[in-house]
């Protein structure tokens, strides 16, 4: 706000034409701004659809597989996830609409004009050079905090891969315990092929004591 201020308050004491190169130097900064800008905003973009699909490929694979595959019995695959899901969720609120300094629009700068009507080139240069200094200062601050939201998103990411590596390291192979069949079982047949076996062999048997 005080930036903004003195911009307004601001008033042109030479006659020269030397702020023309005030005003090239403040539209350079601006661009410069604009572009990192940019940048910021097509790493988040990157960085949403990489958490997202990661995120998105490995709840499919835990869901698909089930309890008997490593992901599915880590207590640690749902946090693993919920890290992939906040990376997205800052990555996509950062680039959300923000409010920021913008260079003198055209009509103010009209009504400066009018109101000053010895107004000269340079004067005039001098007041698009303060207007554009107030923009690089909004710029530079949203570049600044879309950084910091750039930096916390990739740090869940980060984490959501350490997480998955974690599970994947630690699990081990699946349990089993295999089934001991008990003594005198098996198959009926099995069963019933012995039970006829022995009846004759005990009726021949009480034959020979008769």
């Amino acid at each position: 706000m005080e930036t903004r201020q003195w911009a307004l308050d601001y008033i042109p004491r030479r006659e020269d034409e030397i702020y023309d190169l005030a005003l090239k130097y403040a539209e350079n900064r601006y661009e410069e701004m604009l572009k990192l800008s940019e940048i910021l905003d097509k790493k988040l973009d990157d960085l949403a659809r990489t958490s997202l699909a990661i995120g998105v490929i490995i709840a499919t694979v835990a869901r698909v597989l089930g309890a008997n595959t490593p992901l599915g019995r880590s207590s640690l695959l749902i946090w693993a996830v919920i890290s992939f899901a906040l990376s997205v969720l800052v990555a996509v609120w950062s680039r959300g609409p923000t409010t920021y300094g913008t260079p003198l629009e055209i009509r103010n700068l009209l009504k400066v004009v009018d109101e000053q009507p010895d107004l000269t080139r340079g004067k005039a240069e001098a007041v698009l050079a303060s207007s554009y200094h107030t923009a690089v200062i909004g710029m530079y601050a949203t570049n600044e905090w879309k950084a910091r939201q750039l930096w916390r998103g990739t740090s869940f990411l980060l984490a959501g891969i350490v997480l998955l590596a974690t599970i994947l390291i630690t699990a081990g192979p699946p349990s089993s315990t295999p089934s001991q069949p008990s003594e005198g079982a098996g198959p009926p047949s099995s069963r019933t092929d012995a039970a006829q076996r022995t009846r004759p062999n005990s009726s021949a048997g009480l034959i020979h004591s008769d």
